[in-house]
């Protein structure tokens, strides 16, 4: 390093032209240097025979110091071959006893375990492309321009990206014997303001005649009867209600025990706040409604039962506004409001432990989120490549297939869902589970699964399974409606994606017409220098179509202002190739998922435990961009749900890759400044406007036509907040800038590998600029990141001794910060 020290002395004395382009030569060689110096020369390039990957090179190069796959000699690789040449080498390599583990389709290739003899002569044999390892993978995870603030409403990863809307702001309540009810009540600052009161009275015979919030009335949206007249429930309604604190006003035509609620909401729909009357009524010892409201809407209810029923208890997965009375008598009344998410028939019910008259009504409170009104990402399929799914939500009904590809079987039979470790279970809530309870359900609650399990129940598996498992999606797409693979897992990059055979599985499956959604790797931060640093995206993330997602922190708060990136999450440029990764940055620190009790992670993480939201449905925060490419794939769900319905029609991958990129919005760090592109991709994950843009955007329209069939703002509203997008792409090592999505570029092909120069040209067609964000002068090279007091390649290396991937470089699979 005192190399290195001498040459800033010099960059010093230079003009500003002469330093960069310094800088970059010294950049190269000292690359060329750490590679020469790791790899021999056949390893990186063409040698006599194949090109083997670093890990092969250095079992070729030392074999005594590298341990085997089984302690025998044998090793772990998967063999590429040249068109034609495959079933040769195959034939050969069985008769002299050496087990091939897959024979594979996806990759004209095979993986096996081969003695040290046999791996020389393959790497020597020119019909031989390329020799990888193996290798390990294990789960990615378990571990600005916004104007406005958030109104304060209460948290959840839904409400945070937009999807979720109206909420309960808060509620007060009264009771009394009069011919009128009067108390105080506040409503808070919120957008979209709903106040909503609930009455409930003795004697039917009597009316309310009016209800009223500071002077102003209320409209009555319903007025129902228990059995023989003797209790009455009512509900009425006031969009935006003046903030601040006020009287509500109950009036009625005479004298009777009456008990009423007044509740808040936020995030409703002004035009039409208030739908779709439920009601009930009877003499049972449980009073009920099944309403029928779309995800992101709430269920408001009011109960009115005799005094003598023993309680007003509402279900489980509603929450009480308020539950009292006058008293206990049978001529007394007893009340209660309570609210539930919206779902498809959802019971809403109270259990009153007698056979006592009662009187029911629901309505449904419509949510503001109009664009994303009813999306749940029905008629979409992922396949999740993990340890397994288990109770997605929908118990196993939503889980088309399961298949267990730890066994090598490359075509394994259907089994009952399995999930031994716990990862999978949670990648798959997060992305769509559909429970009630706000907090905990997934992106896309009308998804389905097909469930394809590569990690054993410790959360390891290899790359050869990975394969066969992305193979399978591939070959039974049509079968199962497959449209997005999601890989939350990886391994160290060891060879150029060109020679990745887990890079060419997943450009494959984009070229077929599935998404691939990775997680950029855990490898951002450094526990033994306490340091974030550059290239660390693990494979397959530097597959150039792959959506690469890395993670950001929301502090359980709706306010996108005080977002951050996470420290583990990986930055780029991917090694070997220099590729600017991640495209994109989504939440996925402290995301709180499905789990089972008995599941590995749920076992060995206890303080990470959850809540339990229903009987025999566990809960568990974890963190990585494991869950960060959860919460994607859970969005290009709802975009994917969304252009069918408006065209009937669906974008290519690399079509809804760019609408997340352009709809991104930019992050800044603590100080304010904002975070470099190889940190952040195109910015953080805006699922409210990449909806919006797959709503606008028309598949149909040939290459090279304008496909904007409606007008769409370059902005989106949350909780208060005016996100604007950042109206860009990562393209390769470019940033694209300008009117990039306004037509159907050859770019959005699905044959076009995402990074490729040729579609866009050497000028950038069209009215867009491209800024070259992995050798720029001004950028990833530039004084504040490689050549600063921070140096990456200096003397506090950010990847320690071992340069980028050490031996040991997986510092911890699971993330389990607070």
């Amino acid at each position: 390093m005192q190399t290195y020290f001498l040459i800033q002395r010099l960059v010093r004395t230079l003009s500003p032209r002469q330093q960069g382009a310094l800088r970059k030569l010294t950049l190269l060689a000292m690359l060329l240097f750490m590679t020469a110096a790791a790899i021999p020369a056949q390893a990186g390039g063409r040698g006599r025979g194949a090109h083997v990957d670093e890990q092969v090179a250095r079992r070729l190069r030392d074999p005594q110091a590298v341990a085997t796959s089984d302690g025998t000699g044998r090793h772990r690789v998967i063999v590429t071959m040249k068109p034609g040449r495959k079933t040769a080498a195959l034939k050969g390599l069985r008769a002299r006893g050496h087990r091939i583990t897959h024979d594979f389709t996806v990759v004209d290739g095979f993986a096996g375990e081969l003695t040290e003899d046999a791996l020389r002569a393959l790497a020597d044999d020119d019909d031989v492309e390329s020799i990888a390892l193996d290798a390990d993978v294990r789960a990615d995870g378990i571990t600005s321009s916004v104007a406005g603030s958030a109104q304060g409403t209460p948290y959840s990863l839904r409400r945070t990206l937009g999807i979720d809307s109206a909420y309960v702001l808060n509620a007060s309540s009264t009771f009394g014997v009069a011919s009128s009810l009067s108390w105080s009540h506040t409503v808070p600052s919120a957008e979209n303001r709903l106040l909503v009161v609930r009455t409930a009275h003795r004697n039917a015979n009597v009316l309310v005649n009016a209800v009223k919030y500071a002077g102003v009335a209320l409209t009555k949206f319903a007025d129902v009867n228990s059995p023989g007249n003797s209790a009455k429930a009512t509900l009425w309604y006031l969009t935006n209600p003046p903030v601040g604190t006020a009287t509500v006003t109950v009036s009625l035509s005479g004298p009777v025990y009456a008990d009423a609620g007044a509740t808040t909401l936020g995030g409703v729909d002004q035009a039409g706040p208030i739908s779709n009357l439920f009601w009930n009524a009877g003499q049972t010892a449980t009073a009920s409604v099944s309403p029928s409201a779309p995800y992101g809407d709430l269920v408001l209810d009011v109960i009115a039962a005799n005094g003598d029923a023993v309680s007003t208890t509402p279900a489980a997965a509603s929450t009480a506004q308020w539950n009292d009375g006058t008293g206990k008598k049978a001529g007394d009344i007893r009340a209660a409001g309570s609210s539930a998410p919206g779902r498809s028939a959802a019971g809403m019910s109270y259990t009153l432990g007698a056979a006592k008259p009662w009187a029911m009504a629901a309505v449904i409170v419509k949510s503001a989120a109009g664009v994303l009104a009813g999306r749940t990402g029905a008629g979409v399929t992922v396949a999740v490549i993990d340890s397994g799914v288990l109770l997605d939500g929908g118990g196993t009904s939503r889980i088309k297939t399961t298949r267990d590809f730890t066994t090598g079987n490359p075509n394994p039979p259907a089994i009952a869902p399995a999930d031994a470790y716990g990862h999978g279970t949670h990648i798959a809530g997060l992305i769509g589970d559909d429970q009630a309870e706000p907090a905990i359900r997934g992106i896309a609650p009308g998804v389905q699964f097909v469930s394809l399990r590569v990690l054993d129940q410790l959360g390891a598996g290899s790359t050869s399974n990975v394969i066969n498992a992305i193979q399978w999606a591939i070959a039974n797409k049509a079968t199962y409606g497959i449209d997005i693979i999601n890989l939350s897992l990886g391994h160290p990059i060891y060879d150029n994606a060109g020679n990745d055979p887990l890079v060419k599985a997943v450009e494959t499956a984009v070229r077929s017409g599935i998404v691939v959604v990775v997680a950029a790797g855990n490898y951002g931060f450094n526990p033994i220098t306490n340091s974030t640093g550059f290239g660390g995206i693990s494979s397959p993330g530097n597959a150039p179509s792959a959506i690469t997602v890395g993670t950001t922190k929301t502090f359980d708060t709706t306010s996108r202002t005080d977002d951050l990136v996470a420290d583990y999450s990986s930055r780029g440029p991917t090694w070997k190739d220099g590729f600017a990764k991640p495209d994109i940055v989504a939440p996925g620190h402290r995301l709180l998922g499905p789990a089972v009790s008995s599941q590995t992670l749920y076992t060995v993480l206890p303080t990470m435990a959850g809540p339990a939201f229903a009987a025999n449905r566990a809960s568990i925060y974890l963190s990585g961009t494991s869950m960060s490419a959860a919460v994607v794939s859970g969005t290009v769900a709802l975009m994917l749900e969304q252009a069918k319905a408006t065209f009937g029609a669906r974008p290519t991958p690399n079509a809804l890759k760019a609408m997340l990129e352009v709809t991104a919005f930019p992050m800044s760090d603590t100080t304010g400044a904002p975070y470099h592109a190889l940190v952040q991709g195109a910015g953080a994950l805006n699922t409210a406007g990449a909806v919006t843009a797959a709503r606008a955007v028309d598949p149909r329209v040939a290459v090279g036509g304008y496909w904007v069939a409606t007008s769409v703002a370059d902005n989106t509203t949350i909780d208060g907040q005016n996100i604007v997008w950042n109206d860009h792409v990562v393209w390769g090592d470019n940033v694209v800038w300008g009117d990039v999505l306004y037509n159907n570029s050859p770019a959005w092909a699905t044959n076009v590998v995402w990074g490729d120069n040729v579609v866009w040209g050497d000028n950038f067609r069209g009215n867009t600029s491209a800024t070259n964000i992995v050798w720029g002068d001004n950028v990833v090279w530039g004084d504040n990141i490689v050549w600063g007091d921070n140096v990456v390649w200096g003397d506090n290396v950010v990847w320690g001794d071992n340069v980028v991937w050490g031996d040991n470089v997986v510092w911890g699979d699971v993330f389990v910060q607070p």
